[in-house]
């Protein structure tokens, strides 16, 4: 789906080819999403160390989150290289990815047995929706972790445009994305030290580093905002492993993958039910 998003992102020549290539664009993070975690837990749990998940996620994430980071700071060459060549930078990284992926393998459940595809979604589809309708607990995680999600990334979202109108030179607005990205790895690392913390604490405490980070703005001073989003950032991610980690503890194999999907899935509807009011709220700021 990156390939295809990218190819067609070279050949669009109208704002329609462009939102067209959108939707390959989210379909490569969404495929993508809940297959990594299920895989890296399911794997994990063949060899007998599920234990060891929590510690994989937070390193995990934090690599994630240095490499993305890091790519704020190469906007300068994007620009230099032009959207052509950029995209085809990213065809050839994407290409160098299939091939790693093609070294993996599934870990063998009960649903591999079945060798009718429709047969596989059918039943993967009807025992998601019964563990979702049935588990209460499992429905709060979800819906709590997205929205918390959903406002620290709405909030840097537009802090890429707020922070030049707050006074700060655009030379610098790589480098302060870069540091509010440090945020989310350092929270992402941070976590594994606080397992034997319960998650209501971990949320209740990341909600109000979140809700920090929007308070910050409304400061109008740069270098507070940029520490509010760094706030954010942290917590965003401290709360995302936790809940990712809990999570995968508490839904069977066979629906592992779907059902981390349907994490991701509610954060996208919260992301376009939220987005219109912080256009709304920054617009006014």
């Amino acid at each position: 789906m990156t390939i295809i998003s990218s190819t067609f992102m070279i050949l669009s020549r109208s704002f329609v080819g462009i939102a067209v290539t959108m939707i390959f664009s989210a379909l490569s993070y969404n495929l993508a999403s809940g297959t990594r975690e299920a895989l890296a837990y399911d794997s994990l749990k063949d060899a007998g160390i599920e234990d060891e998940y929590q510690k994989f996620a937070s390193n995990d994430l934090m690599i994630y989150q240095i490499f993305s980071s890091t790519g704020t700071l190469l906007i300068g060459v994007a620009l230099m290289l032009g959207y052509k060549k950029a995209n085809l930078v990213d065809i050839i990284l994407a290409i160098i990815c299939v091939g790693i992926a093609g070294t993996f393998f599934e870990i063998k459940t009960n649903l591999n047995q079945k060798k009718s595809v429709i047969g596989r979604f059918k039943e993967v589809a009807v025992e998601s929706t019964r563990f979702i309708k049935n588990n209460r607990k499992a429905r709060f995680i979800i819906f709590f972790n997205a929205l918390t999600g959903a406002i620290s990334i709405l909030i840097l979202f537009f802090l890429q445009a707020k922070l030049p109108e707050f006074g700060l030179p655009k030379i610098w607005l790589g480098p302060a994305l870069f540091i509010m990205g440090l945020g989310a790895a350092l929270g992402a690392k941070v976590i594994q030290y606080f397992s034997k913390l319960r998650y209501m604490i971990i949320g209740s405490v990341s909600i109000m580093g979140v809700l920090l980070a929007f308070a910050s703005i409304f400061t109008g001073n740069v270098w507070l905002i940029i520490i509010g989003g760094f706030i954010g950032a942290f917590f965003d991610n401290f709360l995302e492993v936790r809940t990712d980690v809990l999570l995968n503890d508490m839904v069977p194999s066979d629906q592992r993958t779907t059902l981390m999907s349907i994490n991701s899935f509610t954060f996208s509807v919260i992301m376009i039910v939220l987005s219109p009011i912080f256009g709304w709220i920054f617009s006014a700021i």
